[in-house]
């Protein structure tokens, strides 16, 4: 899944039955170097990605996590 703003794809080694990471394009190291150089519609198009994958994967009716990993001691990669 792509659409302008973030990649999707679902993991390789999954932590739960439905593990997909969606991650937004450009240079950015981490969720906080995203949120705080990014443009507003760079910010929205990653968020509107996360609800289409959530969507086309059929997870609105049962619910959904939504998890970030930041820096090194949260397991950020």
């Amino acid at each position: 899944h792509a659409d302008d703003h973030a990649l999707a794809f679902h993991d390789i080694a999954p932590q739960a039955p439905v593990h997909v990471l969606v991650i937004p394009k450009g240079r950015w190291c981490s969720a906080a170097d995203f949120h705080a150089g990014a443009s507003a519609e760079e910010i929205a198009g990653f968020w509107r990605a996360v609800a289409l994958v959530a969507r086309q994967l059929g997870l609105e009716a049962t619910g959904y996590r939504i998890l970030s990993n930041m820096g090194p001691d949260a397991g950020q990669e």
